[in-house]
C-alpha cells in the first residue's frame, strides 16, 4: 500500500486470485487484510498510506466466495515484529484463532 493505490492493488489481488484459480482450481485461497505500517514509501504521509490500507481492507472482502476466505484481522502493535508488518509469534496465534 506505500506505493499503489487502492484500485491498483486491488486489481493486482483479483489477477493474483485469477492465477491460483487457474494452477489450483481444487484448492481454496485464504487472505488476511493488512496492518497499518509506519513508512510512507511513495505517498506524502503515513496516514495516507494507511487511509488507503483502510480502503483496501473494506474493498478486499468483495473478492471472497467459494474459494476465497478473507480473514479479518484486527492487528495491534502487540502481534507485530518492529518492522511494523510481519506477525510476530502473539500475531501468529491470533491470526490462526481467527481462522
Amino acid at each position: 500500500m506505500k506505493y499503489d493505490t487502492p484500485d491498483v492493488t486491488i486489481e493486482k489481488t483479483a489477477n493474483l486470485i485469477r492465477e491460483f484459480k487457474l494452477a489450483y482450481p481444487n484448492t481454496k485461497l485464504a487472505l488476511t487484510t493488512l496492518p497499518h505500517i509506519r513508512v510512507s514509501g511513495l505517498k506524502p504521509t503515513i496516514d495516507q498510506v494507511n487511509a488507503d490500507t483502510d480502503e483496501f481492507n473494506a474493498r478486499l472482502s468483495s473478492l471472497a466466495d467459494d474459494y476465497i476466505d478473507v480473514i479479518k484481522v484486527r492487528y495491534t502493535d502487540k502481534m507485530l515484529l518492529r518492522d511494523g508488518i510481519h506477525l510476530n509469534s502473539s500475531g501468529t496465534k491470533e491470526l490462526t484463532s481467527s481462522m
